[in-house]
C-alpha cells in the first residue's frame, strides 16, 4: 500500500475493487470481505472521486489485502485519517498482525507508531543506526532527555553547540537537551548565567531516540555525521 493513491474518480470502489482482484487473479468474492474489513461496505457504491483522504486509504489498504497476503507493506497509512481512522487503523494492524502476518509499516508519526509496532528500524542517510523492539531502542535513553524553558532559548542554543551537546528547538522558550544528565546541564547554565523558567528530566520516547540517533539535532550540517555529502534517502520506516 503506497502514501501516493491513485483511483479513477469516476470509478465506484467496488468496481475498482473488482478489476483490482481480476488483475491479480485473486477470488472476486474477496472483495466483499474486504470492503468489510476496511468498512466501506455502505460506500462500496459510490465513486471514489467523491471519497475523502481517509476513505482513499482505506480502498487502498482494502485493495493490498486482497490477496488475503502473509506480509503487508504499509507506506504512511495514516495518512488523512481522522482521529478515529487512526485509533482504527492501530487496531487493524494489531489485529492482522495477531493472525500471524507480518505487517512492514513506514510512517513518520513515531508517538502514534510506538502505540502500535512491535520492533522498530531507525535508518538515516542510508545507514542503519539502530534496531530491536521498542523497549530495547528506548530504553538507553529513559531519563536522558532534559527539557528546558527559557526566555533566553536562542542563547541557549548557543552555548549548547559550543559545549557538543545535542540538542533540538521544541519551541520559541523550549530546548530539548538528548543523552544528557542534570548534573551535566545546571553548571553549565549556570556557568552562563541563563534564566531557566522550567527544567524537566523526562524518559526517553521513540521520536527522541530517533532525533538522537539520525542527524536532526540542533542546527549542525547533518552530513558531518555521515563524514561525506550524503545522498537523499528514503524515509525511516518501522516495524510491527
Amino acid at each position: 500500500m503506497l502514501e501516493a493513491t491513485s483511483f479513477h474518480p469516476a470509478r465506484r470502489a467496488r468496481a475498482h475493487l473488482r478489476m483490482a482482484a481480476r488483475a491479480g487473479g485473486h477470488d472476486v468474492h474477496r472483495v466483499e470481505e474486504v470492503l468489510d474489513l476496511v468498512g466501506l461496505r455502505g460506500d462500496a457504491k459510490r465513486k471514489i472521486g467523491g471519497f475523502s483522504m481517509g476513505m482513499r486509504q482505506r480502498l487502498e489498504l482494502a485493495t493490498a489485502l486482497l490477496g488475503d497476503p502473509d506480509v503487508l507493506v504499509l507506506d504512511e497509512p495514516s495518512n488523512g485519517l481522522d482521529p478515529q481512522g487512526i485509533a482504527w487503523l492501530r487496531d487493524f494492524m494489531r489485529y492482522l498482525a495477531g493472525e500471524g502476518r507480518t505487517v512492514l509499516v513506514s510512517s513518520h508519526l513515531l508517538s502514534e507508531m510506538a502505540q502500535t509496532i512491535d520492533d522498530a528500524v531507525i535508518v538515516s542517510y542510508g545507514q542503519l543506526r539502530a534496531k530491536g523492539t521498542l523497549a530495547e531502542i528506548t530504553a538507553g535513553m529513559t531519563g536522558r532527555v532534559m527539557r528546558a524553558r527559557t526566555p533566553e532559548a536562542d542563547r541557549l542554543s548557543g552555548v549548547l553547540s559550543q559545549a557538543g551537546v545535542a540538542f533540538r528547538r521544541l519551541g520559541p522558550d523550549e530546548v530539548a537537551m538528548d543523552g544528557v544528565q542534570p548534573e551535566q546541564v545546571g553548571p553549565l547554565l549556570a556557568t552562563n548565567q541563563i534564566v531557566l523558567y522550567e527544567l524537566v528530566q523526562e524518559g526517553g520516547d521513540l521520536e527522541s531516540v530517533f532525533l538522537s540517533l539520525t542527524a536532526g539535532l540542533g542546527f549542525g550540517d547533518p552530513a558531518s555525521t555521515a563524514g561525506a555529502e550524503p545522498e537523499p534517502q528514503p524515509q525511516p520506516g518501522a516495524r510491527a
